[in-house]
C-alpha cells in the first residue's frame, strides 16, 4: 500500500510539474490575419487582448478593413480546448441548413475547416464562424454583401496552418 501511495504521489508530481498550455499572445494571432485583402484597406490599429484566470487562458486578435461602404472584420480567438464543444455541435448538426426570406445559414467545410456560414439577405451581411484545432475560433463578419464566395475566399487567406 505504501509503495502504491509513493507511485501515485510521484505521478501527481510529474503531472503538476508539466507546463500548462496557455493561449497564444494576441500579437501572434494578429500575424495569421493578412493586412492586404482584396482591395480592402486596414482601418485603425489591429486590436487584441490576452486573459488568464486560474486554469483558463484566452486571447483574441482583430483586424478591421473597409472598401467603399463595405466593412470587413476578422477575429481569431484562442480558447485552448473550449472550441471542441463548438465543433461538436457542428458535428451533431451535419448537413444543417436554414433559409427563409431574410436569412440563409448552413454548414460547409471551407478550406478544410468546418464552418457555419450565415447570410443576412435583408441587411446584406455575411458571416463565417469556424472552429479550428480544438482551440481557435475564427470569425469573419462582412457588411454590404450576400456573396458568400467572396467571404469564403477571404477565409482562405487566413494563415491558419501557422498556428500550433
Amino acid at each position: 500500500m505504501k509503495k502504491l501511495l509513493i507511485i501515485l504521489l510521484f505521478c501527481a508530481a510529474i503531472v503538476s510539474a508539466q507546463d500548462k498550455v496557455t493561449a497564444l499572445p494576441f500579437a501572434e494571432l494578429l500575424k495569421v490575419i493578412p493586412s492586404d485583402i482584396n482591395g480592402f484597406s486596414l482601418t485603425g490599429k489591429p486590436d487584441g487582448m490576452n486573459m488568464t484566470m486560474g486554469e483558463m487562458s484566452y486571447s483574441s486578435a482583430t483586424k478591421e478593413f473597409v472598401k467603399g461602404e463595405q466593412v470587413l472584420k476578422i477575429t481569431v480567438n484562442d480558447f485552448i480546448g473550449y472550441v471542441s464543444m463548438y465543433q461538436a455541435s457542428f458535428g451533431m448538426a451535419e448537413g444543417f441548413s436554414f433559409e427563409d426570406a431574410d436569412t440563409k445559414t448552413y454548414l460547409e467545410t471551407v478550406d478544410g475547416v468546418k464552418s457555419l456560414i450565415s447570410i443576412d439577405k435583408k441587411d446584406k451581411n455575411t458571416n463565417i464562424i469556424s472552429g479550428y484545432k480544438d482551440r481557435y475560433l475564427v470569425i469573419i463578419e462582412m457588411s454590404g454583401t450576400t456573396n458568400e464566395d467572396e467571404v469564403k475566399a477571404i477565409f482562405k487567406k487566413i494563415n491558419l496552418n501557422s498556428l500550433p
